[in-house]
């Protein structure tokens, strides 16, 4: 059996993997394309028209046969689709419907980190604990009668490590930085691109709660800048 030389199999193979290569790309600058233009009610009216129709191909192929020519002219009658044909159909169905997922799937809600730099002007070391209450001050309170929506978060130091309760230490006369992240995020995030509402948190000391000045509560405080809190 002749072999074919070394350079045309590396040349066949190179082809290939440029072809498969090209493939990949148009198929993700398809999909890029119908996440942007596809939208729920085109993707409905084209499925509706493809489904059945591929349905009732493949009726009539099964039963009947579909008249066709092969490359060589001789007439044949095709008894089903076959692989490469219900594969794309499959193909342009998942197209239509991969940036619909988003409709469906529950969004994930996120509010940026707030970072505090915890400040012990008092005498002796403070042990603070690690959860805590967050207290979102409405604009409106002085004419709605709803002063305030309250909340839960966790407040954590970034380098110190924390004991076994949860709890973490500042000692007197030091400063710690501080993470917290809200544990109410539905409920919050709707306010967050507002400028008018103002927000608070609160901690359990070993000496009693403290509560921190209030801070814009908007993105462009969240996770941008530290609030500084002052614990005499």
């Amino acid at each position: 059996m002749n072999q074919s030389p070394s350079y045309q199999r590396a040349l066949k193979w190179a082809a290939l993997l440029i072809a498969g290569i090209l493939g990949v790309g148009a198929a993700l600058d398809a999909l890029s394309n119908a996440i942007a233009l596809v939208t729920l009610p085109v993707a409905v009216y084209a499925t509706v028209v493809i489904v059945p129709a591929w349905l009732l191909t493949e009726l009539v192929a099964a039963f009947v046969g579909i008249p066709w020519n092969t490359q060589g002219n001789t007439p044949i009658r095709v008894r089903a689709l076959g692989p490469r044909v219900r594969l794309g159909i499959v193909g342009a169905l998942t197209i239509l419907w991969l940036p619909q997922l988003n409709l469906f799937l529950p969004s994930e809600v996120n509010i940026p980190n707030l970072q505090v730099e915890l400040r012990n002007k008092t005498t002796s070391e403070l042990t603070i604990s690690r959860r805590g209450e967050f207290v979102l001050w409405l604009p409106t309170a002085l004419y709605d009668g709803a002063p305030r929506i309250g909340g839960k978060m966790n407040i954590a130091p970034l380098r110190q490590a924390r004991d076994d309760s949860g709890d973490f230490k500042v000692a007197a006369g030091s400063a710690v930085r501080c993470s917290v992240t809200f544990l109410n995020p539905k409920r919050f995030a709707r306010m967050l691109d507002g400028e008018e509402t103002d927000g608070s948190l609160v901690v359990q000391t070993a000496t009693g709660i403290r509560i921190s000045p209030n801070f814009a509560f908007s993105r462009g405080v969240l996770g941008q800048k530290y609030l500084e809190w002052v614990i005499e």
